[in-house]
């Protein structure tokens, strides 16, 4: 999700939304390649090494899921948060375990409606995070973006 919207150029939007957003240290690791200047606004949760092992257990009952995407998990579960991402295994643990998961059509519609982006202007940030090899659901972008444009 961070990288589909630092690929359509509306990261700074998150930031303007009325929602503390947090990560990981796990995914700031990861993502430091990307554009560090992109990460400033976050509030990075450190994993302390006690945690680092309760990350292996799980890793080693879930094997489908990455390191990071459990690291996500552990501290959202940890501390009641919703974890907002577009990774679609990390989206059915969460739910499965009972944690309010919002994806990429959510944050971009939290965007319109907080008056971040015009919808014309989330309509071509869908499109350019498609067009990006951003993997999300044609028939629910069809329906978001019927609903921006009228």
């Amino acid at each position: 999700m961070i990288i589909d919207l630092f690929n359509a150029g509306v990261i700074s939007h998150l930031f303007s939304l009325d929602y503390t957003i947090k990560t990981t240290d796990f995914v700031v690791n990861e993502l430091i390649s990307v554009d560090e200047s992109s990460l400033k606004g976050f509030d990075v949760v450190i994993t302390s090494s006690e945690e680092i092992l309760d990350l292996i257990e799980i890793r080693n009952n879930y094997p489908r899921l990455s390191i990071t995407d459990i690291s996500v998990y552990y501290h959202a579960n940890k501390r009641g948060w919703v974890i907002i991402t577009g990774d679609g295994a990390l989206r059915k643990f969460a739910s499965d375990k009972g944690i309010l998961v919002h994806g990429t059509l959510w944050i971009l519609d939290e965007f319109v409606k907080a008056g971040c982006l015009l919808p014309d202007e989330a309509a071509d940030a869908l499109n350019t995070i498609l067009n990006s090899g951003g993997r999300l659901p044609l028939e629910e972008c069809e329906k978001i973006i019927k609903k921006w444009l009228g």
